[in-house]
């Protein structure tokens, strides 16, 4: 999210601050968010300026006055405190979740084989958290592969933690963010890496076998984190932001180990989804793979309908919304808001947090989504 904020976003951003912008609208370099009394600061590098801007806005060739340099972080201070977000309770009735199938049931497996540790590298280490990263050794039939993950880990005993799911591209920016603030503040993170789908235009079929094997990898170290001696494996919590919302999702219908779901920027119905999202690379890929196959978009559609199982809409109903909540933005076309909405209603309503902007400038509001998200993930993984 953070490394792919629109052009256009940060053109209306910089002439909002009156901070000049290229002609290809790729303009701030440097944005600082102060988030009242949380006292957050938080930095967006976009390095890609035209040679006239070397050095930078806030450097010594500086359009800024230095009056606006200081006013800059209060007038985005501003920008943040009326964005006018929602935040919605849950259903004052809210339905129980269904069963799920024994085929799908967390212990179907029981003789699944331990998850071997390759490597365990610290590469951090703070006063509140040490950050290291394990890679795994996968349990993919078809590949041999690791699941390598980010693992914050706290200088205590019986601590609650949070597998947190990433988005499809980038450079765990967001992701990192949102870890940091976590573990700061008592709870423990295990960032999972990505895995790729592949540089080739995937097929229908290659999307679900996909996502089949990501909900695989992320039961994987779910269960991993449960033999974790100084976890509460009671306690575990999840949370992700686009792909990585639509992947908890998934996980917190197919997988009743976890006790509080985050879903952001999520929705389900991914044929739909994946038809008419506005993503610059799910736009080239669909454009590659109807034109290899004389498609249409409506063609391309009913083709993804009959070839994907693994969605949230269809795990919904397993989902409990007492325990689950979801991050729309209102204005987002790359998962169109209104899936996000048909999803909240097959999960039972549960509470949302509805933000006034599209999938790329949610950004603006990331200080009030960490202590919106933090606050719930207190609230049901206290104890221990």
């Amino acid at each position: 999210m953070v490394s792919r904020v629109r052009a256009s976003v940060l053109t209306q951003t910089s002439t909002l601050i009156g901070i000049p912008t290229s002609a290809s609208g790729r303009a701030v370099d440097k944005v600082y968010w102060n988030a009242g009394a949380d006292v957050s600061r938080r930095v967006i590098r976009q390095v890609k300026l035209p040679p006239t801007h070397v050095g930078g806005y806030f450097g010594p060739r500086s359009n800024l006055t230095g009056k606006t340099r200081a006013f800059l972080p209060f007038l985005l201070a501003s920008l943040l405190v009326t964005t006018g977000c929602i935040h919605l309770s849950m259903d004052k009735s809210p339905r129980a979740a269904q069963p799920l199938p024994e085929a799908n049931s967390p212990g179907f497996s029981g003789s699944r084989p331990p998850t071997v540790v390759r490597t365990n590298t610290v590469l951090e280490v703070q006063k509140k958290y040490t950050l290291r990263r394990f890679e795994l050794d996968s349990h993919d039939p078809t590949t041999p592969r690791v699941i390598v993950v980010d693992y914050y880990q706290l200088p205590r005993s019986n601590s609650p933690v949070v597998m947190l799911l990433p988005i499809s591209g980038g450079n765990y920016e967001p992701e990192t963010l949102f870890a940091r603030y976590f573990a700061k503040r008592g709870l423990a993170v295990a960032l999972v890496h990505r895995r790729e789908i592949g540089h080739e235009t995937p097929t229908p079929q290659a999307i679900n076998d996909w996502l089949k094997q990501n909900v695989a990898d992320n039961k994987q170290v779910l269960d991993w984190l449960e033999t974790r001696p100084e976890l509460d494996a009671k306690r575990i919590g999840l949370f992700g932001i686009s792909m990585g919302g639509i992947q908890a999702a998934l996980l917190a219908g197919l997988d009743q180990r976890i006790e509080a779901a985050i879903a952001g920027l999520a929705g389900g119905d991914l044929p739909f989804i994946l038809s008419h999202s506005t993503e610059k690379t799910i736009v080239r890929q669909r454009k590659a793979f109807m034109g290899e196959h004389g498609m249409t978009v409506e063609q391309f559609e009913d083709a993804l309908r009959q070839n994907i199982t693994m969605d949230p809409c269809l795990v919904a109903e397993h989902v409990d919304p007492k325990r689950t909540m979801l991050v729309l933005g209102m204005c987002d076309k790359v998962v169109p808001f209104h899936k996000g909405w048909e999803l909240r209603r097959k999960m039972g309503r549960p509470e949302t947090v509805l933000l006034p902007t599209g999938h790329y400038s949610a950004v603006l509001c990331i200080p009030y989504v960490e202590r919106v998200c933090l606050n719930f993930l207190r609230d049901h993984l206290q104890g221990g």
